[in-house]
């Protein structure tokens, strides 16, 4: 909102330059300064929209379903659900996911390779895809937290690949997600394993390493 407000303010203000019959040039500095912070106020919002819209679109092909948005939270806005990295609410298809949770997921889709890396690796940005996979699972009506949960754990390679990730790559994703889930985890389950009570044989499914 602030930057739309920015955005208005600068446009404004390099109208108003070029307008004054008192410069000599109708795109003298200041007026090119104006347009340029115009762009910048404009160019963060709309980048931050074309994500949430991507997320969107890709938990709509994962569950075949339309009309899923996803809002990453302003840093603010996330405060009355601090301990919880996204919600969803019963019957919604809403997917509110907190900003780390998008900054991470952001940084995972820039290089998923290194996320996966035994040198890099840094599961959080693993763990960012895993929420979407969850939220999504809430929005599919599943709302037994383990049972999400597990079945996310079955679908991350298929979110990660409709995201644009390579299908190797997409994989391995999935199996880091697995192997480094905590077992103190409050939706943790000992049966979310190939063949236990949360397996659901799901056609290609990759979630552990064979």
């Amino acid at each position: 909102m602030l930057l739309s407000l920015a955005c208005l303010f600068f446009l404004y203000m390099a109208i108003k330059g070029i307008l004054n019959p008192f410069h000599e040039s109708r795109f003298d500095s200041y007026v090119i300064m104006m347009l340029i912070f115009a762009t910048i106020c404009a160019g963060i919002p709309l980048r931050h929209a074309m994500f949430e819209w991507k997320l969107a679109d890709a938990a709509e092909q994962l569950i075949a379903r339309d009309n899923i948005a996803v809002t990453c939270l302003s840093r603010f806005g996330g405060i009355l659900h601090w301990n919880a990295a996204g919600y969803v609410y019963r019957g919604s298809q809403e997917i509110n996911m907190q900003a780390y949770v998008c900054e991470d997921l952001r940084d995972y889709l820039w290089d998923p390779k290194a996320a996966n890396s035994e040198a890099v690796r840094d599961t959080k940005l693993v763990f960012a895809l895993h929420v979407l996979t969850h939220e999504t699972m809430h929005v599919d009506e599943i709302y037994d937290e383990t049972h999400a949960d597990c079945r996310a754990f079955q679908l991350n390679h298929r979110m990660a690949e409709i995201l644009g990730v390579d299908k190797k790559v997409a994989a391995q994703t999935a199996i880091v997600a697995h192997r480094f889930r905590s077992e103190r985890h409050p939706y943790y389950s000992p049966h979310c394993e190939p063949d236990g009570a949360y397996d659901e044989r799901l056609p290609g499914a990759v979630w552990i390493a064979g």
